[in-house]
């Protein structure tokens, strides 16, 4: 599959999924700091470290590899073995969907800031994708489309990458500019998390943007949102 085939399909629950998010956002005593960081910051930070997950080790499911279920690549005699998943239990898959939904909370309230909405950015990072395989100095566009088919981790991890400059280029500084160009990278982000998450883990979007709100909800009800020490076994 390529990521246009991935992409989701109701653009609208994206930001039906962004003013849910926004709501269950706990501020500081001031109103106007989280966990004494400037909103913007603290959304950026998140998404960083949950980006990291996403790759990382597993802590609960150690025979499972999250990289090698994103790569999911046949092992030839001695290869390496965490080009593949390893132990694919439904709950270390499980867990591992759910960080690409932890990602997708702090991109979303990252973009509410700068009133960027999710189903706008998506619409322009297909533009974006678009002009990134007919432009590529490497290869034409069949190749990049095949290449993307092949290994959809290479467009994830360059995205991912372009959307973490786009990021920090605006917390520098928040002009017109540097704000416009953070709409069309996080869109074509999504599109590359989507693509991955078809066709690597077997999820649709919109399934990991639902969960994903049930259970920040479940969170905030056992007031464990900010605690850190449980991971996704809380």
């Amino acid at each position: 599959m390529t990521m246009l085939e991935c992409k989701p399909t109701d653009l609208a629950l994206l930001d039906q999924y962004q003013r849910i998010v926004l709501s269950q956002i706990q501020f500081d005593e001031d109103g106007q700091h989280i966990q004494g960081y400037d909103p913007e910051v603290y959304m950026y930070l998140g998404f960083r470290e949950e980006i990291e997950e996403t790759f990382g080790e597993d802590r609960h499911n150690p025979g499972y590899r999250r990289l090698g279920a994103l790569l999911s690549i046949p092992l030839p005699e001695g290869g390496n073995v965490k080009t593949i998943p390893g132990d694919a239990s439904p709950q270390a898959v499980d867990f591992h969907l759910k960080e690409f939904g932890d990602v997708s909370w702090y991109l979303a309230n990252f973009l509410n800031i700068y009133g960027i909405s999710m189903s706008e950015a998506v619409t322009q990072g297909e533009i974006a994708w678009d002009h990134d395989n007919q432009t590529s100095p490497k290869c034409d566009a069949e190749f990049s489309v095949q290449t993307e088919r092949v290994f959809p981790l290479l467009k994830y991890a360059g995205y991912m990458h372009e959307l973490t400059g786009a990021f920090e280029n605006v917390l520098r500084s928040a002009t017109d500019e540097t704000v416009a160009k953070l709409q069309p990278s996080a869109g074509k982000f999504v599109l590359s998390m989507a693509h991955i998450l078809g066709s690597r883990l077997g999820a649709s979007y919109e399934e990991i943007l639902a969960g994903n709100i049930a259970k920040i909800e479940k969170r905030i009800a056992d007031g464990t949102v900010f605690d850190k020490s449980g991971g996704d076994a809380r």
